[in-house]
């Protein structure tokens, strides 16, 4: 508190009263910058004002069609400066694994230059699973990858009803599907037949 004082010319000094309060020095305002979030194409997510020193706090991952978003371009903790913040992304691909009769097998989203993973290997009856025709690793496009298979072949046994082999029936092997024609002249028989009926089949 201030109070007048008088002093007289003996040196005696004279309370005159309260005039007043001391002021206190003031507290400065603490220094705060400006961090802005914004997307791929600059649109602006989140404007933050931060105190010197602290953190800012981001906005809800964005998202972008065709993409995934991996994050933020910079830091943005124990902020010390105006931050423009930019969300990353890397490109995505769709990866379609299909059967030889056009049947969707399998389809998968994968980042630009990753791998996709095939379905177990399909069956198909009278052929043998030979792999996928088709890219599906360092995967930089759309793809459609198709089941491959080569035609199982199958041994045919021509026999008299005695149990006698016909010699130059028809060809000892044939591949899934064939239609065989067969002359048995010894019997001045004939007759068609499309196989496989099973592997290593014996005709009577």
């Amino acid at each position: 508190d201030l109070h007048l004082w008088i002093v007289l010319s003996n040196g005696t000094k004279i309370d005159a009263g309260y005039v007043g309060v001391t002021s206190t020095p003031s507290t400065p305002s603490p220094t705060t910058y400006t961090v802005t979030f914004v997307d791929y194409n600059g649109t602006t997510l989140k404007t933050e004002t931060v105190e010197s020193g602290k953190s800012a706090t981001a906005p809800t991952n964005p998202t972008r069609s065709g993409y995934r978003f991996t994050g933020w371009n910079k830091a943005f903790t124990n902020v010390t400066s105006n931050l423009t913040i930019t969300a990353q992304y890397i490109q995505q691909f769709t990866v379609t694994f299909k059967g030889y009769d056009g049947s969707v097998l399998k389809t998968q989203v994968v980042d630009k230059g990753s791998n996709a993973t095939p379905p177990t290997a399909p069956v198909r009856d009278g052929y043998t699973f030979t792999g996928w025709s088709g890219t599906y690793t360092n995967v930089t496009a759309n793809q459609t990858v198709t089941a491959t298979y080569k035609a199982n072949t199958y041994t045919v046994t021509f026999r008299m009803p005695d149990g006698t082999i016909i010699e130059n029936a028809a060809d000892s092997s044939i591949d899934s599907d064939s239609r065989v024609n067969i002359n048995l002249v010894p019997v001045g028989l004939s007759f068609e037949r499309t196989y496989p009926p099973k592997p290593h089949t014996t005709i009577l």
